[in-house]
């Protein structure tokens, strides 16, 4: 895609993000992704995609896995860059 939107050298690197328990993203991220469900409620409600019954299950799903002992995950995401010529 990048090639064909005219910028050369394009490069990637992959990076992991460890939110297993115990770990530094652990917490902080599920929290802010319960954030996220709560915030998108609205959204999701209005467009059907989910009812307000399963919502609610998500957002206890959700907290229950915060700092649960045997809660192991990980976050992959990709860096994705080139360079406009000149």
């Amino acid at each position: 895609m990048m090639r064909e939107a005219g910028l050369v050298n394009p490069a990637h690197r992959p990076i992991s993000i460890d939110l297993s328990t115990g770990q530094p993203a652990h917490q902080p991220l599920l929290e802010n992704l319960a954030e996220a469900l709560r915030l998108a409620e609205p959204f999701l409600l209005k467009t059907g995609v989910i009812e307000q019954k399963d919502i609610a299950k998500l957002h206890a799903q959700m907290e229950s896995l915060v700092g649960k002992a045997n809660f192991c995950a990980y976050w992959l995401l990709q860096t994705v860059w080139a360079f406009k010529p000149e």
